[in-house]
């Protein structure tokens, strides 16, 4: 499972950016290492679609932990995403 998570965030940072300068892939890194635990919780349903993955970690801000939040924050303002109505 964790391996699918890891995918699925990598999929979703490469899809979106296009080749990451060294800045978006730390980024992305930060969201794998910080989001992991609290998107196999809040957003287990879209763990195998990556960019309904990101948006449900946008949608689900409150639902996160602190570095979550962060890390999710950050990776959603580099691709752009807003939060939806749509939330998990």
């Amino acid at each position: 499972m964790r391996k699918l998570v890891v995918a699925a965030f990598a999929a979703t940072s490469f899809a979106s950016v296009g080749v990451a300068e060294a800045q978006d892939m730390s980024v992305m890194v930060d969201l794998q290492k910080n989001c992991m635990a609290d998107a196999k919780t809040v957003c287990s349903k879209e763990m195998s679609k990556p960019q309904q993955l990101m948006q449900c970690l946008v949608n689900n801000q409150s639902k996160l932990s602190p570095n979550c939040q962060a890390a999710s924050g950050r990776m959603a303002k580099t691709l752009g995403l807003k939060p939806t109505a749509s939330s998990n």
